[in-house]
């Protein structure tokens, strides 16, 4: 299976978040969040961390990363709620650096966004303090900006011994 195959596979099946509505981008996450799942004899696994919004605790957003064992083949997956402007995309910036993605698909708990990580930039998303998702609302100039801690990442994919070389 291509890696691109088993991102989409991972990206539609694996990650199926049930996103009810994009509310105010202030959000509530506590490190325990984040889910792995693996596929291929847990040789490609995502650790998923779904957003909800601080005020109604309604999904914002699911983020994810998926890996091969030994950090191998990084790429950041996003699902966001109906309604996204589709041509702008999706961008998560961690320390500083943009990470920008498609939208690839559309169903009716979200939409999602998929990107290949650069090589080198996996590193960030393990220790940075946290991600900021940007989408744009369909017909609105104005982003939807939302801070997101990444506290409990390197855990969740500690817990698979993803990071470790084999």
């Amino acid at each position: 299976m291509s890696f691109y195959h088993t991102v989409k596979v991972a990206s539609l099946v694996a990650l199926l978040c049930s996103l009810a509505g994009a509310g105010r981008p202030a959000v509530a996450q506590d490190s325990a969040g984040w889910k792995v799942s693996c596929i291929e004899g847990n040789e490609r696994c995502t650790a998923v961390l779904s957003v909800q919004t601080a005020d109604s605790g309604k999904s914002l957003a699911a983020i994810g990363i998926q890996i091969g064992r030994g950090g191998k083949e990084p790429a950041m997956i996003a699902i966001l709620p109906l309604g996204v402007e589709l041509k702008a995309g999706f961008r998560a910036v961690v320390a500083g650096k943009a990470y920008d993605a498609p939208f690839e698909a559309c169903f009716a708990d979200g939409c999602r966004a998929v990107a290949a990580l650069p090589e080198g930039s996996l590193g960030a998303w393990i220790t940075a303090a946290s991600v900021q998702l940007q989408f744009f609302p369909f017909g609105s100039d104005n982003p939807v900006s939302a801070e997101v801690p990444l506290i409990g990442l390197r855990e969740a994919l500690d817990s698979k011994s993803l990071l470790k070389t084999p």
